[in-house]
Protein backbone atom coordinates (compact mmCIF):
# COMPACT_ATOMS: atom_id res chain seq x y z
CA UNK A 1 0.00 0.00 0.00
CA UNK A 2 2.93 2.75 0.75
CA UNK A 3 4.17 2.06 -2.77
CA UNK A 4 0.66 2.77 -4.31
CA UNK A 5 0.45 5.55 -2.25
CA UNK A 6 3.89 6.87 -2.58
CA UNK A 7 3.24 6.52 -6.80
CA UNK A 8 -0.15 8.20 -6.60
CA UNK A 9 1.50 11.34 -5.01
CA UNK A 10 4.44 11.58 -7.59
CA UNK A 11 1.48 11.51 -10.40
CA UNK A 12 -0.18 14.14 -8.31
CA UNK A 13 2.94 16.49 -8.50
CA UNK A 14 4.13 15.75 -12.21
CA UNK A 15 6.62 13.35 -11.14
CA UNK A 16 5.27 10.82 -13.99
CA UNK A 17 8.51 8.21 -14.01
CA UNK A 18 8.63 8.38 -10.82
CA UNK A 19 4.98 7.66 -10.54
CA UNK A 20 5.22 4.50 -13.05
CA UNK A 21 7.86 3.02 -11.45
CA UNK A 22 6.03 2.90 -8.29
CA UNK A 23 3.00 1.77 -9.91
CA UNK A 24 5.07 -0.64 -11.31
CA UNK A 25 6.45 -1.82 -8.19
CA UNK A 26 3.31 -1.36 -5.99
CA UNK A 27 1.87 -4.25 -8.90
CA UNK A 28 4.97 -6.27 -7.90
CA UNK A 29 3.83 -6.51 -4.25
CA UNK A 30 0.28 -7.15 -5.01
CA UNK A 31 -1.70 -4.43 -5.82
CA UNK A 32 -4.45 -4.00 -7.74
CA UNK A 33 -5.09 -0.72 -7.44
CA UNK A 34 -1.73 -0.32 -9.64
CA UNK A 35 -3.23 -2.30 -12.58
CA UNK A 36 -5.48 0.57 -13.26
CA UNK A 37 -2.69 3.14 -13.71
CA UNK A 38 -0.15 0.92 -15.51
CA UNK A 39 -3.12 -0.08 -18.00
CA UNK A 40 -3.57 4.09 -18.29
CA UNK A 41 0.64 4.49 -18.92
CA UNK A 42 0.04 1.90 -21.53
CA UNK A 43 -2.07 2.87 -23.62
CA UNK A 44 -1.49 6.61 -23.45
CA UNK A 45 1.79 6.92 -22.93
CA UNK A 46 3.29 4.24 -24.90
CA UNK A 47 0.19 3.62 -27.01
CA UNK A 48 -0.21 0.14 -26.58
CA UNK A 49 -3.61 -0.82 -26.58
CA UNK A 50 -2.71 -4.19 -25.66
CA UNK A 51 -1.06 -4.30 -23.15
CA UNK A 52 -3.37 -2.01 -21.69
CA UNK A 53 -6.19 -4.07 -22.27
CA UNK A 54 -4.34 -6.51 -20.27
CA UNK A 55 -3.82 -4.31 -16.95
CA UNK A 56 -7.38 -2.98 -16.99
CA UNK A 57 -8.56 -6.75 -17.47
CA UNK A 58 -6.60 -7.79 -14.57
CA UNK A 59 -7.33 -5.11 -12.53
CA UNK A 60 -10.99 -6.09 -13.12
CA UNK A 61 -10.66 -9.40 -12.55
CA UNK A 62 -8.86 -8.63 -8.84
CA UNK A 63 -12.17 -6.51 -8.11
CA UNK A 64 -10.91 -2.67 -9.12
CA UNK A 65 -13.94 -0.94 -10.45
CA UNK A 66 -12.22 1.84 -12.96
CA UNK A 67 -10.10 -1.29 -14.76
CA UNK A 68 -13.41 -2.69 -15.15
CA UNK A 69 -14.52 0.14 -17.27
CA UNK A 70 -12.01 0.75 -19.34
Amino acid sequence: EIAYLAATSALETDRTDEARKGFERAEQLGSCKALYFLGNFAHHVDNDWFKAEEFYSEGAQCGDKRAAQE
